[in-house]
């Protein structure tokens, strides 16, 4: 995400950050899908990759100190709400990315 031009490309707030992770894993030859609605909610993003059923939970940070709570809030969220479990027969890993506005790229991730 450091190499996109921030005045052209802003990441201003969650969509856009999630918008910009969408066409860099299009780039990449996946199909991923934004906002997969379950029983409890929606995920932000999912994406097959082989074997692997990957489900991402995005937060935007103003600062730094935000950062690590807002990535504990969404891994709860995930579980909580059993984001991806509709794929079983693949192996689901779930990840937790917040984007730091201050920063300008990821600075806190976990897997759930």
């Amino acid at each position: 995400m450091n190499m996109i031009d921030y005045q052209r490309y802003p990441i201003s707030d969650e969509a856009s950050c999630r918008s910009h992770l969408q066409m860099l894993l299009i780039g990449a030859g996946l199909v991923p899908r934004v906002e997969t609605h379950c029983a409890l909610g929606r995920s932000d993003l999912e994406v097959d990759a082989g074997n692997r059923h990957w489900v991402f939970e995005l937060k935007y940070a103003q600062n730094a100190q935000q950062a690590q709570k807002l990535a504990s809030h969404a891994a709860f969220q995930m579980t909580s709400r059993n984001y991806g479990v509709a794929f079983r027969q693949k192996e689901i890993l779930r990840a937790v990315l917040v984007f730091s506005s201050k920063d300008r790229q990821f600075t806190a991730w976990k897997q759930v």
